[in-house]
């Protein structure tokens, strides 16, 4: 590394690039410690243009005729000032890539890493779309739609100097059924900060503890003619989309502390609370004590009747329920009602949409009710989690468009704040975990954090990841076990929450509500009903 920093070279076909890689390359240039010192232009075929059929219709579709502005071309040149500028195939530039001695290079070609390894001390960087052969010009997410795919990704890799490829970063994300352009637009975004914050993170060295397992998002096949079909007649017609299966969500408990599912086979013997009124959901059980040392949960509450509310209830070893109460009423609904206790004070986070902000509530016990405390943060994060770690508290959450796909992180001194944004958020783009899905929890002097898993292909399930680094200036974990969905249960189709107290962990799980099960909940309602009216 020379006496300027680190010196980095850019190999592109031409220095007409894609809108993101042009905010790539902008956020190296304008980067302290980091110089830019050549970019050469390669030339060659750039990938084709003229999309197969009908991939122009679909993205027309897809963004409603706005297009995507992220790989709109535009011409660097002029950025390039003060940057030696080599054009021609690789044989023709080989003098300058070997003059200008680089520690690093960065592929935006995605197809000569190998042989530019040779050029750089640190080997080269690049991006791996996970494309479909022939299709490699689509945005990702198009052909994953076509094919009927729930999930697109994106790989950051490092081809070594000495040979052989490493993954730095695995970007995955959840294709919408609505607003593409939006999503690609946040997704790109990301990509265009990614590589100048895992260099600030972690150097040029590949991490040693990266753990790429239980990947269901494999590379689409190319659409067959009825797939292709089928995605032509999505696109130009209005259809109504499929009908969802009626899922109920409610809370139940293990009688095991949350450590135990660490384990190889750990036992998922989950006593479920009675079933919730037909149409409505207890799901996010977070638990506490109150005054009378009794085991309470806060939960996510959601009937027909109006938004979802935070509720807390008791649950007895009878399966009776004591003493459920509406804790918080929001105009806009409430979610993920994360509750702790520090220095006897038992608090909870609640988050505003409009205007955003996330909130931290005290629970007034004696009273029975929630007080505000404070503001956190002026934005409103999506599962808000908060917790101390290494003398510092720390708060996490997802956020925007990509609220099941990304972890944010921030920091400070004090519960109360100020809170500092991580340089690197969001430190991860993953629907394989990102979001947070519970309590952390420390176990053998470690750090261990629930995440939700989007991919599952018999629902949504919590993977609990070990966390190897957390500090100011960088993130890292792996994932060690997927819990869920609970098959042969109650409530077999996905679990959202695992949240830990002492010897118990709460858990939510949802199952599909059939004509049938609605029928026998009317004939219940009808029951009790009945029952009241001859007590009175």
């Amino acid at each position: 590394m020379g006496a300027e920093g680190l010196r980095i070279a850019f190999v592109a076909r031409s220095t007409h690039l894609p809108a993101w890689e042009a905010d790539l390359l902008r956020s190296f240039r304008e980067a302290a410690g980091v110089k830019v010192v050549l970019f050469v232009a390669i030339g060659g075929p750039s990938p084709e243009r003229r999309w197969p059929w009908p991939a122009r219709t679909v993205m027309r579709h897809l963004t409603k005729g706005k297009g995507f502005p992220h790989v709109r071309i535009q011409d660097v040149r002029q950025g390039l000032q003060g940057v030696n500028v080599a054009e021609g195939p690789l044989a023709a530039v080989r003098t300058e890539l070997i003059s200008s001695s680089p520690d690093l290079i960065f592929d935006l070609t995605a197809r000569h890493a190998q042989e530019l390894s040779t050029f750089a001390k640190c080997g080269v960087w690049w991006f791996r779309p996970h494309s479909a052969a022939g299709w490699e010009a689509l945005p990702p997410g198009i052909v994953e739609w076509m094919v009927d795919a729930r999930h697109a990704r994106i790989d950051l890799m490092h081809t070594e100097a000495a040979g052989g490829e490493r993954l730095l970063r695995s970007c995955t994300f959840t294709l919408p059924t609505s607003r593409t352009d939006q999503r690609l637009l946040d997704v790109y975004g990301h990509l265009a900060r990614l590589p100048l914050a895992v260099l600030r993170s972690q150097g040029t060295a590949a991490p040693a503890a990266v753990v790429d397992e239980d990947d269901r998002t494999a590379r689409p096949s190319s659409p067959d003619p009825w797939q292709r079909f089928s995605a032509w007649v999505r696109s130009g017609f209005y259809r109504k989309a499929p009908a969802q299966p009626t899922l109920e969500w409610n809370i139940g408990v293990l009688p095991q502390p949350i450590s135990h599912l660490l384990e190889e086979r750990p036992s998922l013997n989950v006593r479920w609370l009675p079933p919730p009124s037909l149409g409505s959901h207890r799901m996010e059980p977070f638990p506490y004590l109150d005054h009378e040392g009794e085991l309470n949960v806060m939960y996510h509450k959601s009937t027909p009747q109006g938004p979802p509310t935070f509720s807390r209830v008791r649950p007895k070893s009878d399966n009776n329920l004591k003493r459920s109460r509406e804790m918080v009423k929001l105009p806009h609904g409430c979610h993920y009602p994360f509750t702790f206790s520090t220095a006897g004070t038992t608090y909870v986070l609640v988050v505003q949409q409009e205007p955003p902000r996330t909130e931290l509530y005290r629970m007034d016990m004696e009273r029975d009710e929630l007080v505000k405390h404070g503001t956190l943060l002026p934005t409103a994060l999506h599962s808000p989690t908060l917790f101390p770690w290494q003398g510092k508290w720390w708060l996490m959450g997802s956020q925007g468009e990509l609220e099941d796909d990304t972890l944010l992180l921030y920091a400070s001194n004090t519960l109360e704040g100020p809170w500092t944004g991580h340089p690197m958020n969001p430190v991860r783009l993953d629907a394989r975990g990102a979001r947070p899905a519970g309590t952390p929890f420390l176990h053998e002097g470690r750090l261990w954090r629930p995440g939700l898993d989007t991919t599952g292909e018999q629902g949504p399930r919590v993977v609990v990841h070990e966390v190897l680094r957390l500090d100011e200036e960088g993130f890292e974990e792996r994932a060690h076990t997927w819990i869920g969905p609970f098959k042969g249960g109650q409530y077999p189709n996905g679990v959202r929450t695992i949240s830990s107290f002492g010897d118990l962990t709460m858990v939510d799980g949802c199952r599909k509500v059939t004509s049938l099960d609605s029928s026998k909940a009317k004939e219940r309602s009808r029951e009790r009903r009945k029952a009241r009216s001859r007590k009175s």
